[in-house]
């Protein structure tokens, strides 16, 4: 990760769960402690409550560290269901896109550092 990242987008992409819990906490540690950490569902088909916890937890360990922020971008209708369902939609920010939210947040795509998740289906 670049040094002093402020923004963080981690595209996640297929079905997150269990099988891909480990790959997923790797691709979340975040350690520079950014000032916003957007989730990019736009290509995720299902979570399961591992994900969910792993959610969770990078918004615990930001929050508590630094008062750092993490948001969702363009789920998809079962997604979305599942976080209203969870009550997700209480405590998440969330928008339609990740260029939504990165003009909600004014912030060019430039400054924003990438990572991404592609799930592999178990065999």
């Amino acid at each position: 990760m670049s040094e002093g990242a402020s923004y963080i987008c981690v595209a996640l992409a297929g079905e997150i769960d269990l099988y891909e819990r480990e790959r997923l906490d790797a691709v979340l540690d975040v350690t520079e402690r950014p000032a916003v950490v957007i989730l990019d569902l736009a290509r995720t088909s299902y979570l399961d409550s591992s994900a969910l916890g792993a959610f969770v937890s990078l918004r615990e360990r930001l929050i508590d560290s630094a008062g750092s922020e993490v948001i969702f971008a363009g789920a998809g209708k079962q997604v979305a269901r599942l976080f209203e369902i969870c009550g997700f939609d209480q405590v998440f920010a969330r928008f339609d896109s990740v260029d939504a939210a990165l003009q909600h947040l004014r912030v060019d795509q430039g400054d924003v550092e990438r990572r991404r998740l592609e799930s592999n289906p178990p065999s």
